[in-house]
């Protein structure tokens, strides 16, 4: 009979080895034993990283946080649990890193690129991004927080970065006499904040809309107290 033995390295597959065996038995006579040598290939880990994330934030989504079991992502992933750990200490960790690489990546590419408009222009933009971006993990991450400090506090600290974003661009402004001195960068961020929580909590709950037009013009108002009115706000 055949002896398989495995040996790291190879890009050979299990299918590959199966019919390799196969050929070299039947080319062979009979009582001869045959050593073939197979090459097994352990999975690039951040492809395993991928197909983690992609799954835990489908599952997430689909479950909420407490409903969903590590095995679960695993088994969507087609990974094992020990894959999970190889790469995350625990569920929560695991939830951040999906909250922040996937569930949200609309939101910070389309923040990171209104950063990059004149600052008007940009704060208006943004005042409509909140109702149209949607976060799915983020109210279960805020929830899940309450019961879980390690995660409460990643949470945290990512919304600070967040924050820090936006203080930065308005500090910016207020050195190039768009914005006014007096405005506090760090509230309009906190605001930011709010507004973006606020409207994930009210799309949860499918309450119905305002009327588009009317946001429109309580989101101009705003934006002109932001504005100094003898700036040309848009310009960068």
């Amino acid at each position: 009979m055949g002896m398989i033995a495995e040996v790291p390295g190879s890009r050979l597959s299990r299918t590959d080895l199966r019919s390799s065996s196969l050929k070299r038995r039947g080319d062979q006579t009979c009582g001869q034993n045959n050593i073939i040598l197979v090459a097994v290939t352990s999975p690039d880990p951040q492809t395993v990283r991928d197909r983690l994330l992609d799954a835990a934030a489908a599952v997430f989504a689909e479950r909420g946080y407490d409903g969903t079991r590590v095995g679960d992502i695993a088994r969507r992933a087609g990974l094992s649990t020990g894959a999970i750990y190889s790469q995350f200490q625990n569920k929560s960790e695991l939830l951040m890193s999906a909250l922040v690489e996937r569930a949200s990546t609309d939101y910070r590419d389309t923040l990171r690129q209104l950063r990059q408009m004149p600052y008007e222009e940009s704060l208006l933009g943004t005042a409509v991004s909140y109702r149209q971006l949607h976060e799915p993990l983020l109210l279960d991450a805020i929830a899940a927080a309450q019961r879980d400090e390690t995660l409460a506090r990643r949470l945290r600290d990512d919304i600070r970065a967040q924050e820090q974003v936006s203080i930065e661009f308005i500090e910016t402004a207020q050195k190039a006499g768009h914005a006014p001195d007096e405005l506090s960068a760090a509230a309009v961020a906190r605001l930011s904040t709010v507004l973006r929580i606020g409207a994930q909590v009210l799309a949860r709950l499918r309450l119905e809309p305002v009327a588009d037009e009317d946001l429109g013009v309580l989101s101009r108002r705003l934006v002109e107290a932001l504005v100094r009115p003898d700036s040309d706000g848009s310009r960068s």
